[in-house]
C-alpha cells in the first residue's frame, strides 16, 4: 500500500532531490527528461517562484521509497486556480516519474485521486501529454477529450544504415535546397558546421541562439514571451551549465554553423536515454533566403547518426520545416479537467472558443501591425 504526501513547502521541496534523482536514474526515460531534478528545480526557482504560483508535488512512497513523484504547481490566472505540471511552456512533455517495479496504470489512478482531493483548482490543465508518456492511458480515461493536438516529429535513426541513406530517403526537392544552402553559403565566406560544438562556450550559445530567435519571432509579430525572456534565458543558462557537465546523466549538445568568424545558426538540444531533443534553433535572419538553420538541422543529425543516438526529436508543434525531415510522429495532446464551473466556462468558452478565433483573427493581421500589438495578445 502506498503513502501519499503533497509537497508545498519549499523546503521539503528541497529535500526531494536524492530520492527525486534516484528515481529518475532507475525508471526515467527519454520522455521524462523534462521532470529531472535539475530541470524542474532550475525552472521553479529562475521562472515561476517569481510569480504567484505555489508547489503542489505529489509524491507516492512504499517501505520509505518513493516509487512516484508527479511535480505540480497551482497557479492563478483570471481569476481562477489553475493546477499545472511544473515547467509550464518551457517543458516540452508532461509526465509522472514512476518505478519501473510498480502498477504504473493502478499507482497513477491512486495519484490523480489524491491529487484530486487534495488541492483545490478549478482546472487541471496539461498542455503536452505525449502518446508514450506514462500519464497518456490516464488522461486517456480521465481528461475528456482533448482541446486539441499536434505531433512530435521524431527520426527514428536506428531505420537507416546511416545519415547519407536518411538523406536519400528525403525528397528530391530537400536534397536540392540542402545542396543550395551550402552553395550559397560558401559564397559568402569559409563555412564550418559542428552537429555537436563543445568549443562554443554554453552563455555565448544561448544569447546567441536567443537572440537569433527573437529578430525571427519580431520579424513575423509574434512574442516568444515564453522563452525569449530574462527568466527563461536564466533558466536555460543554469541547466545548459549542468548538463554541460553532466558524465552520465542527461547532457547538452549545441550545434552550429559558422562564417568564418561568426556564427550564424545555433541549435540547443539535450540528450537523455540515447535520445536527442532538438530544443531551441536560431539563424540570422539576414541570411534567412539561404537558409543557415537547414544547414545546421543537417549537421546536427548526422552527429547523432555519428554517436549512436537512437532518435532525433524535434519536438512540438508539427511545422512545415519539420515535415521536411520527417513525415510525421507521435501524437501529444493538450488536456483540460474542469473541476468546477468556473473551470468548465475556461475549457469550453475561452480555451474551445474564443481563443481560437482570437488567434486566427491576430495572425490574419500584416506582420508590422502584430509587432505593435503583440503586448496586448491574452491568449497566450
Amino acid at each position: 500500500m502506498a503513502q501519499f504526501e503533497l509537497v508545498t513547502a519549499e523546503e521539503r521541496f528541497d529535500a526531494l532531490a536524492g530520492e527525486w534523482s534516484a528515481l529518475f536514474r532507475q525508471s526515467g526515460g527519454a520522455l521524462q527528461f523534462f521532470q529531472d531534478w535539475t530541470w524542474v528545480s532550475e525552472w521553479w526557482r529562475q521562472v515561476a517562484s517569481a510569480g504567484r504560483a505555489s508547489l503542489a508535488i505529489v509524491v507516492a512512497r512504499q517501505e520509505g521509497n518513493a516509487v512516484l513523484i508527479w511535480p505540480w504547481v497551482v497557479g492563478r490566472r483570471a481569476g481562477m486556480r489553475l493546477l499545472q505540471p511544473t515547467g509550464g511552456l518551457l517543458s516540452c512533455f508532461d509526465d509522472a516519474l514512476v518505478a519501473k517495479h510498480v502498477d504504473r496504470q493502478a499507482m497513477l489512478e491512486q495519484a490523480w485521486a489524491y491529487l484530486l482531493r487534495s488541492v483545490r483548482c478549478d482546472a487541471v490543465e496539461l498542455r503536452a501529454v505525449h502518446t508514450g508518456a506514462n500519464i497518456a492511458a490516464l488522461l486517456h480515461v480521465n481528461g475528456g477529450e482533448p482541446i486539441d493536438t499536434t505531433q512530435a516529429p521524431a527520426i527514428e535513426l536506428g531505420d537507416h544504415a546511416n545519415f547519407d541513406a536518411y538523406l536519400a530517403s528525403r525528397s528530391k526537392k530537400m536534397r536540392q535546397n540542402q545542396r543550395r544552402s551550402h552553395k550559397a553559403l560558401g559564397a559568402l565566406g569559409e563555412v564550418r558546421g559542428d552537429g555537436d560544438d563543445r568549443k562554443m562556450p554554453v552563455e555565448l550559445a544561448i544569447d546567441r541562439c536567443l537572440e537569433f530567435k527573437m529578430e525571427w519571432l519580431s520579424a513575423r509579430g509574434l512574442s516568444g514571451k515564453t522563452v525569449v525572456t530574462e527568466e527563461a534565458r536564466r533558466f536555460l543558462k543554469r541547466v545548459a551549465r549542468t548538463y554541460r557537465e553532466s558524465r552520465d546523466g542527461p547532457a547538452l549538445c549545441v550545434s552550429s554553423v559558422w562564417l568564418d568568424d561568426r556564427p550564424v545558426s545555433i541549435g540547443i538540444g539535450f540528450r537523455y536515454d540515447n535520445c536527442h531533443f532538438e530544443y531551441l534553433g536560431g539563424f540570422d535572419y539576414r541570411l534567412e533566403q539561404i537558409g543557415p538553420g537547414r544547414v545546421r538541422m543537417e549537421e546536427g543529425i548526422r552527429a547523432c547518426f555519428a554517436q549512436g543516438v537512437r532518435s532525433y526529436n524535434m519536438l512540438t508543434p508539427q511545422t512545415a520545416f519539420k515535415r521536411i525531415w520527417t513525415p510525421g510522429g507521435p501524437t501529444v495532446s493538450h488536456y483540460i479537467v474542469a473541476t468546477s464551473v468556473r473551470g468548465r466556462i475556461y475549457r469550453d468558452l475561452f480555451v474551445r472558443r474564443l481563443r481560437p478565433r482570437l488567434k486566427r483573427a491576430y495572425n490574419a493581421l500584416p506582420p508590422r501591425l502584430r509587432q505593435r500589438l503583440t503586448g496586448f495578445r491574452i491568449w497566450g
